[in-house]
């Protein structure tokens, strides 16, 4: 004898819930990972309850002279976190590094300090100043 309708409909509706709860664990997880990810580039950049620039552009710049070659925004956001022991690879992590970048690197261009070398891919590519 086949199962009354209602049961089949209650049993498809709890394998529904069930992969929509699982789904929601993942997201979950996720969201998890980029707040620990945010926080860590909080603890990065604020010191004191201070934004420290000056630091970020001296990892930049080292970052620079370490490679020889002008890097990319994404490329001094992934060295700058090697640099400071955190996982290059977490992208809410390297995007807030290379927004701070971009901002600082900006205003360290128009001192003369670091060079604007163009854009490669939509990215800004910067390069250690010549005296």
């Amino acid at each position: 004898m086949a199962e009354p309708q209602i049961v089949t409909t209650l049993t498809n509706k709890r394998n529904e819930i069930e992969a929509r709860i699982a789904a929601y664990e993942r997201e979950i997880e996720n969201a998890r990972r980029d707040l620990a990810t945010i926080n860590a580039t909080l603890a990065l950049f604020l010191q004191e309850g201070e934004l420290r620039p000056h630091m970020v552009f001296l990892l930049c710049k080292s970052a620079l002279e370490i490679a020889g070659t002008p890097l990319d925004t994404r490329e001094l956001a992934r060295a700058v976190a090697q640099m400071k022991g955190l996982d290059g690879r977490e992208r809410v992590l390297r995007k807030a590094l290379a927004l701070s970048i971009v901002n600082i690197m900006a205003r360290q261009a128009k001192r003369g300090a670091i060079n604007n070398a163009g854009m490669r891919r939509g990215v800004r590519i910067w390069a250690i100043a010549l005296l």
